[in-house]
């Protein structure tokens, strides 16, 4: 006589289903936690364009080129506007080594740091008003340029990634802010080289014109007071879309919105301050955020820096 059982890992084999014994899926009914690869977002197609094991629906990164999506004109081709991925990939392409052997040939050598044990240059920075020049540029334009101060946060996550927010201010005033994220810092001791990508975009004069960037930053840490000296920064530019203006053309300058248009700028100092010194990124509780950016009070309040550099709490 036979006999059968009711046991739910057999009939869950038998129903060749892929549903895990003693296991459950947050979010997807016959995926469990360990294959789910988006465990917590709903995802039934497991779609995984860049193939690293993190699909879609939480891969900031889908095609893996190193712009996250929200900066990159084809998410899902890597090859639009190109394979960032890497400070190798960045430094191979034909593009930026064009612009570092273009710079070298006007005077200006780039120091590209590629080692794993960079030193840590998680802090606040204040670079003042006119303190570094454009030293040279792709079409012999802008070349002592003096830029605008700046008031940035960086900090140095496991694996040497950064994030970072920025406040750009002249004349006692604020005039522009940014937040960027899944930039790479590369050196040794107290050297280091950060690679960055990313977008920028004009909508002057009715214009919506986005211009793709590779950004190359090295310098020095200073053991002594922990500023940063001795910066030089490549901007390479690696794509565009959109309709160009002649304003935002003039205030681009120097060829940067044309695809392998770049600047050389170098900054003699960012001087570490602490996040109470600031004056135009909004600082609650000791850390300081630029617009756009939401945190938890002490208070448990929803905090927003605002577009006006104020704390809104609700």
């Amino acid at each position: 006589m036979l006999t059968f059982y009711r046991h739910p890992c057999l009939l869950a084999l038998l129903a060749l289903t892929l549903v895990a014994c003693d296991s459950s899926s947050s979010d997807n009914p016959i995926f469990n936690d360990v294959v789910d690869n988006c465990p917590g977002i709903e995802n039934l197609s497991q779609l995984d364009t860049d193939a690293d094991g993190q699909g879609d629906a939480c891969d900031l990164d889908d095609d893996g080129d190193g712009f996250n999506d929200d900066d990159d004109p084809a998410p899902l081709d890597n090859t639009i506007p190109g394979n960032f991925a890497t400070p190798e990939d960045i430094l191979d392409n034909p593009l930026v080594q064009n612009a570092i052997n273009e710079a070298s040939n006007s005077g200006v050598t780039l120091v590209t740091q590629t080692g794993l044990t960079p030193p840590d240059i998680t802090g606040y920075y204040v670079r003042a008003d006119a303190a570094g020049v454009f030293t040279s540029t792709s079409d012999g334009s802008d070349v002592g340029r003096r830029l605008v101060g700046s008031e940035t946060r960086i900090d140095q996550l496991p694996g040497n990634v950064l994030s970072s927010a920025s406040v750009s201010f002249t004349s006692l005033r604020p005039i522009s802010f940014g937040i960027g994220k899944g930039s790479l810092v590369r050196g040794k001791e107290t050297d280091y080289t950060i690679y960055s990508r990313g977008r920028s975009t004009c909508t002057e004069s009715n214009s919506d014109f986005e211009i793709f960037t590779v950004g190359i930053t090295s310098g020095q840490i200073d053991p002594n007071t922990n500023n940063l000296v001795d910066i030089s920064t490549l901007s390479v530019t690696v794509g565009v879309e959109g309709e160009l203006t002649t304003v935002c053309a003039d205030r681009l300058g120097a060829r940067l919105e044309e695809e392998g248009g770049w600047v050389v700028v170098e900054t003699p100092l960012r001087e570490r301050v602490n996040a109470s010194s600031l004056l135009y990124m909004c600082v609650d509780d000791d850390e300081a955020y630029a617009p756009t950016e939401e945190w938890t009070g002490s208070d448990g309040l929803a905090c927003s820096c605002t577009t006006d550099y104020q704390i809104s709490c609700q």
